[in-house]
């Protein structure tokens, strides 16, 4: 009897086995023949079960993008059939003439105003999860104006800080901080937004302060060399935002863990304290590419 072994993964997936009566020899040439033939069943096998499981993965991957697409999907719809009467009704509660109303009116539609503010918070914060979830949120690094980014985002809130007689102050070290950098706007714009959310719609603050500097950080690049390291220079904004608060605080932690996620994608770090009635700060490292003097010019 002649036997060849048939491996999958260093061990025997099966045996070719060869009878012949006992008054006859096996010649080298025939012993050889079939090893390559289990040899060739081997090779045979592992691409099939090889094709089998990458099959098997791409079936799930495709599965799973169906299964994200559809909840996202949902989740819009969801969102909209919600947005669309709260957005009615604040617009409806901004009509009533305050003057002809008694004082248990005006409160009442406060209380209407409050709620549905929080309510569509609430429905954007489900929302931007969901786009967290399914890795919709990319890190795309663009040339951006940095001072215009953080005008754009405070612009957002001036009727609320008009309303509640808020003093607002951004301490900008313009003469330090470049005008144009490269990073990831959209992602810096949504956390410096529910910052602001949490800080100026959910607490009574008397004054906001937002501070925002640039900061060089040393480490060590080792891998140049595997016997030299390298000192490299990464340059990063560092950006406080804090309020006095002599009053309550609803759900200051809307949209916090969103703003943590997305620092941490950029290669941040993101800290919060939180105090009732107390001053409540918040300040995260934001990494940037500063750019050559030619790039700027380009640029402009």
């Amino acid at each position: 009897m002649l036997s060849s072994g048939i491996k999958m993964n260093n061990s025997y997936w099966g045996w070719i086995k060869l009878h012949r009566s006992s008054n006859s020899i096996w010649l080298n040439s025939e012993i050889e023949i079939l090893q390559q033939i289990s040899n060739q069943i081997s090779l045979a096998i592992f691409y099939k079960t090889l094709i089998e499981e990458n099959l098997e993965k791409k079936i799930q991957m495709k599965a799973e993008t169906i299964a994200n697409e559809i909840k996202t999907q949902m989740l819009a719809n969801i969102s909209h059939e919600l947005r669309t009467p709260l957005g009615a009704i604040i617009g409806l509660n901004s009509c009533f003439n305050y003057s002809t109303l008694t004082n248990d009116q005006k409160d009442m539609i406060n209380i209407i105003n409050h709620i549905s503010d929080f309510i569509l918070s609430i429905v954007n914060k489900i929302l931007n999860a969901a786009i967290l979830e399914t890795h919709q949120i990319t890190s795309t690094n663009t040339i951006f104006d940095l001072l215009d980014l953080f005008e754009k985002v405070f612009e957002k809130f001036i009727k609320d800080i008009e309303n509640k007689q808020v003093e607002f102050i951004l301490n900008y070290d313009v003469e330090n901080l470049p005008k144009y950098i490269k990073s990831n706007p959209e992602s810096l714009k949504q956390v410096l937004y529910y910052l602001l959310l949490n800080l100026i719609k959910f607490t009574k603050a008397n004054k906001i302060i937002v501070y925002v500097s640039i900061k060089l950080q040393r480490g060590i690049d080792n891998k140049k060399s595997n016997t030299h390291s390298q000192t490299i220079k990464k340059d990063y904004l560092l950006i406080e935002l804090y309020n006095t608060s002599n009053g309550y605080q609803d759900n200051i932690e809307l949209g916090l863990s969103m703003c943590k996620h997305l620092v941490t994608i950029n290669g941040g770090e993101f800290k919060a304290k939180i105090q009732l009635e107390k001053e409540n700060k918040f300040w995260f490292t934001w990494n940037i590419d500063l750019l050559p003097l030619n790039a700027i010019f380009n640029y402009q």
